[in-house]
């Protein structure tokens, strides 16, 4: 997901303390929109996690999204499909890597 570059910044400073973590969780919140598309080619932390965290064994990503009353649920469906294929893209084969997507 698209973090902002204070996000960044403070991740890659922590993450470079703690090379041999072995989990990693992120708890993430995400308004659901038209404007999401532009999250399913988003990296979803691969580059970090491959620089800083070697000795990864399990990544949990946890998604809770937000529905704008105005997006229907098929269009929410779609959405969160290509979230879970992009993030499925992202994390292939290192360690294991699971997205939890929590609707309301």
């Amino acid at each position: 997901m698209s973090f902002g570059l204070g996000m960044i910044i403070y991740l890659i400073g922590s993450l470079s303390c703690v090379s041999n973590l072995e989990q990693f969780n992120v708890d993430r919140s995400l308004q659901l929109s038209r404007k999401t598309e532009s999250f399913k080619d988003d990296d979803w932390l691969t580059s970090i996690i491959s620089y800083y965290l070697l000795k990864l064994i399990r990544f949990k990503f946890y998604l809770r999204t937000i529905q704008w009353k105005t997006t229907n649920e098929s269009n929410t469906k779609k959405l969160i499909n290509q979230l879970k294929g992009s993030f499925q893209n992202a994390h292939s084969d290192s360690y294991q890597a699971r997205l939890i997507i929590d609707c309301s």
